[in-house]
C-alpha cells in the first residue's frame, strides 16, 4: 500500500502542474467558455440524470444507483465532442419537506473519484447530513473508463512501486523522483494527444457547473478535500452565484 500510495502521489504532483490555471486564464462573461458553459448547463437542466444500477466493474452496492453527465471536452465548442462524467447518489433518507438539495463530494488527487462517497451516509457521523441531502459523488474527467480516462503510463508500472522512499533523500534521489515525472508526463502528452490541454482544473470547475445544473440544483452544495479545494475554490471564483455552502478541508 505504501509504495502505491507513493506512486500516486507522484501522478498526482504531475497532473497537478498539467491542471494548474495559466495567468490570465480566467475567461470574462462573454467569453467562449463562458458561453460554452451555459449552454452545457441548460442542456443539462433538461435531461437531468436518469440513477439506475452502477456499473458491475464498480462492485457497489444496491443502494448506490449511477447515472452519467455529458460535458464538452472543449467548452469553447460546446457542440462539438462530447464526455460522460459517471455520478452516483442515495437520496435524503429524511423528511422530503426537510431536504436541503444535493450535497456534491470530491476527494481531491486529482484523479481521485468521489464514486463511493455517498456510502457515508451509513456511518453514524453522516446521519443527520443524509437526512438532509442526497449525497452525490462523481468521477471528475480523466478519471476511469466512464469519464474519459486520460491515461498517462502503462499500468502495470503504474502499480510497481519504486525501490526506495528514503526519509531523507539526497540530491540523486530527487533527480530519480524528477525523471518519474517527466517520464509521466510525457506519457501523458503521448497517450491523449492534442486533447490534453482539455483536462484542467478550469474545465474541472465547468464540469462541476454542469453537473450541478443536472442535478436540478440552482446552487451548489460542496465539499472538497485537498486538491478538490483548489477547483472548488476556481468554482466559487467564476460561479459565485450559484454558490449554496462549501466546505474545504485540508486546502490546498
Amino acid at each position: 500500500m505504501r509504495t502505491a500510495a507513493l506512486y500516486t502521489s507522484i501522478g498526482s504532483l504531475v497532473l497537478s502542474a498539467l491542471a494548474a490555471a495559466p495567468a490570465g486564464a480566467w475567461e470574462h462573461p462573454g467569453s467562449a467558455e463562458a458561453r460554452g458553459t451555459a449552454i452545457a448547463a441548460a442542456r443539462a437542466t433538461a435531461a437531468g440524470i436518469d440513477f439506475a444500477a452502477c456499473p458491475e466493474e464498480e462492485m457497489l452496492p444496491d443502494s448506490l444507483k449511477c447515472g452519467t453527465v455529458k460535458v464538452p471536452l472543449d467548452y469553447a465548442e460546446p457542440d462539438g465532442r462530447q464526455l460522460e462524467l459517471t455520478v452516483s447518489r442515495t437520496p435524503a433518507t429524511g423528511p422530503a419537506e426537510e431536504r436541503q438539495g444535493a450535497f456534491v463530494y470530491n476527494p481531491g488527487g486529482p484523479g481521485a473519484s468521489s464514486i463511493t462517497f455517498p456510502l457515508a451516509g451509513e456511518l453514524p457521523e453522516w446521519k443527520e447530513i443524509a437526512e438532509a441531502y442526497d449525497l452525490v459523488g462523481y468521477a471528475p474527467r480523466g478519471v476511469n473508463g466512464s469519464s474519459a480516462p486520460l491515461s498517462c503510463q502503462d499500468p502495470a508500472a503504474y502499480t510497481k512501486g519504486p525501490t526506495d522512499a528514503p526519509t531523507h533523500p539526497n540530491q540523486e534521489d530527487k533527480e530519480r523522483r524528477v525523471a518519474r515525472a517527466k517520464a509521466y508526463a510525457r506519457g501523458c502528452a503521448e497517450h491523449a494527444g492534442e486533447t490534453l490541454r482539455h483536462y484542467t482544473s478550469l474545465n474541472n470547475a465547468r464540469d462541476l457547473d454542469v453537473l450541478r445544473a443536472a442535478l436540478g440544483e440552482s446552487r451548489l452544495t460542496f465539499m472538497g478535500a485537498s486538491y478538490g479545494t483548489y477547483f472548488g475554490a476556481l468554482y466559487a471564483t467564476l460561479f459565485p452565484s450559484h454558490v449554496r455552502r462549501m466546505v474545504f478541508d485540508s486546502a490546498v
